[in-house]
């Protein structure tokens, strides 16, 4: 987890032991960048982005260097957090090669949910919508907001290839102290735990027999240990419920999507419909600094690298 208060001693007594993003390839020229990265999608499997852009747009720049990757990387569905911009968000949509569709859950100034949707390979059964508390009768609509940071779960009902996939992209509250704290409301580890049991509540309830992914910025780590574990509901449900990335989070921190930390804090988590439908090959955290370096990354997109997952109907597992 994010932990403020050792921030100063793991600078200083764990940064050489820290392996830290790679920095060849470096752009500094601001204008006509060609960014020469893979081709990561493919027509055979349902290619799907969590990417937490932070506070987009971080600058002027920020929508014509996306534009670049996205149209690049051939993904079929990209889950966004931290989109702040309505004006800005709809020019992308709109200067994307291809056909596609761009949804956000509320046209605020705040740092919400979107989805990018590629219809050349996809079609939209319905329009996403927010999760509220009309399914709770235990919370007021005052506390829905609270558990879940003012951030709703945003779900999406695609279809690819003829089968139907329900999409949920979140973005729990930040930070803590490492320490799990029942019935504490304003703990934020407490406020993630009661953030997945609602929202496992929901899915149990709404989509028990649905092929589910739910993907974004979860903001803790799915490998702490039990007692403090936000997760633990998804977790002891293994039957229904497994995180696909969680050999990445129990791997090389060269591999975790925040590396400035390190920390891998966006997760993919999938119900059992889609156990046979991916390996280990098929998902991973997308070092795309690697291709144009961290500074320039990270000062013009994101401090979050991106997760993907490639999902197939027809693997021999």
């Amino acid at each position: 987890m994010i932990i403020r208060l050792l921030i100063l001693f793991k600078i200083i007594f764990l940064g050489c032991a820290i392996e830290q993003p790679y920095e060849s390839n470096s752009f500094t020229n601001e204008e006509n960048i060609n960014f020469d990265l893979p081709n990561l999608g493919s027509d055979q499997t349902f290619d799907i982005m969590t990417w937490n852009i932070e506070n987009f747009p971080k600058t002027n720049k920020t929508s014509f260097y996306l534009e670049s990757i996205i149209n690049t990387l051939n993904i079929d569905l990209i889950a966004l957090q931290e989109i702040t911009d309505q004006n800005e968000f709809n020019n992308l949509v709109s200067n994307l090669n291809g056909n596609w569709l761009g949804f956000r859950s509320e046209n605020t100034s705040y740092g919400e949910l979107a989805y990018l949707i590629n219809q050349d390979n996809l079609t939209l059964i319905q329009n996403p919508y927010n999760l509220t508390s009309s399914y709770f009768p235990d919370l007021s609509s005052s506390d829905f907001e609270y558990i879940f940071s003012y951030r709703a779960p945003f779900i999406l009902k695609i279809n690819f290839q003829n089968k139907d996939y329900i999409i949920i992209n979140v973005h729990y509250k930040c930070c803590g102290d490492g320490q799990l704290e029942n019935e504490i409301s304003y703990d934020e580890e407490y406020r993630r735990f009661q953030s997945s049991k609602y929202l496992k509540k929901f899915i149990d309830g709404e989509f028990s027999d649905k092929s589910v992914i739910i993907l974004g910025d979860f903001n803790d780590n799915i490998n702490d240990d039990i007692d403090n574990n936000v997760f633990i509901e998804f977790i002891n449900d293994y039957n229904n419920y497994y995180f696909a990335d969680t050999d990445i989070a129990n791997g090389s921190t060269s591999n975790w999507s925040f590396p400035t930390w390190p920390s891998h804090l966006d997760h993919i988590l999938i119900t059992n419909e889609l156990f046979n439908s991916y390996n280990n090959d098929m998902i991973f955290t997308f070092k795309i600094d690697n291709y144009i370096g961290w500074n320039f990354y990270e000062t013009y997109i994101s401090d979050h690298r991106p997760v993907i997952i490639r999902i197939s109907e027809y693997l021999n597992l």
